[in-house]
């Protein structure tokens, strides 16, 4: 306590206070609790996206793949595209593999069908409805028998 006198008056002041530096323990405890909840709210975000993409990729392959049967047919004369538990495989006539394609375990995919042909004409054999899935979030592919167009819709 410091004790100054100013024409009779007399002012005091507490030192030991104004020469305090640094945060207090509660201060920090607040601060770094704040950063915990950002974080956790961010990382739940992020992780949200990355399904999503997967998710989307996923699906994208599996579009890709079914082009290449439809493409591969109209050249060749038939392929088989082959639904399995964790991916398909498109085969040629001859029952040679000529494209794969695997999911992710943790991706769920459902397909209406177990085999699916595709002719010279780039028609399928039947319609054919594909479901990919996880957590949330998920697409759909569709593949025509009337035009042999194939749509892809995700949300």
């Amino acid at each position: 306590m410091l004790t100054i006198r100013f024409f009779k008056q007399e002012i005091k002041i507490d030192v030991s206070a104004k020469l305090r530096a640094g945060f207090s323990l509660v201060e920090l405890v607040v601060v770094l609790f704040i950063i915990f909840i950002l974080s956790v709210i961010s990382f739940e975000t992020f992780k949200r996206q990355i399904i999503r993409k997967k998710v989307e990729t996923t699906a994208e392959d599996i579009k890709i793949a079914l082009i290449k049967a439809q493409s591969y047919a109209f050249k060749k004369g038939k392929t088989e595209v082959l639904f399995e538990t964790h991916g398909l495989k498109i085969l040629d006539s001859d029952k040679k593999e000529l494209y794969k394609v695997e999911f992710p375990e943790w991706i769920f995919v459902k397909s209406s069908l177990k085999k699916v042909y595709f002719y010279r004409s780039k028609l399928p054999s039947a319609n054919l409805s594909i479901e990919v899935r996880a957590n949330n979030y998920h697409c759909n592919i569709v593949l025509s028998f009337v035009s042999g167009k194939i749509s892809l819709e995700c949300g």
